[in-house]
């Protein structure tokens, strides 16, 4: 039982993602595939800040439309970041809740 990986030209990039996913042994002839290729920079740079500052498992959301906010539940609290996004580069301006505020630089 299992899957053959097909149409390896056609949709090489999915086969990487998949890759990159299930770690499959089935793949393990394809080439690795960047996070950065697979997901948005601007969420990137926001999980990793996140995971410096709070424990996993947490759920979080990128607002960049109308107002540059992360947010975040960890479980036990919802915590409000506001940011910049230039030259692809995270800048966390502050935390929307004084209750709840981490040390930034």
């Amino acid at each position: 039982m299992g899957f053959s990986p097909y149409k390896m030209e056609e949709s090489y990039l999915g086969w990487q993602i998949i890759k990159k996913l299930t770690n499959h042994e089935k793949l393990k002839n394809i080439e690795d595939i960047e996070e950065s290729k697979m997901y948005n920079s601007l969420y990137l740079q926001a999980y990793n800040f996140l995971k410096q500052h709070f424990q996993e498992p947490f759920t979080y959301k990128v607002w960049d439309d109308k107002k540059h906010i992360i947010g975040i539940n960890n479980g036990k609290n919802i915590h409000m970041y506001t940011y910049e996004f230039n030259n692809n580069k995270l800048e966390i301006i502050g935390e929307e809740n004084e209750n709840s505020r981490i040390n930034q630089k």
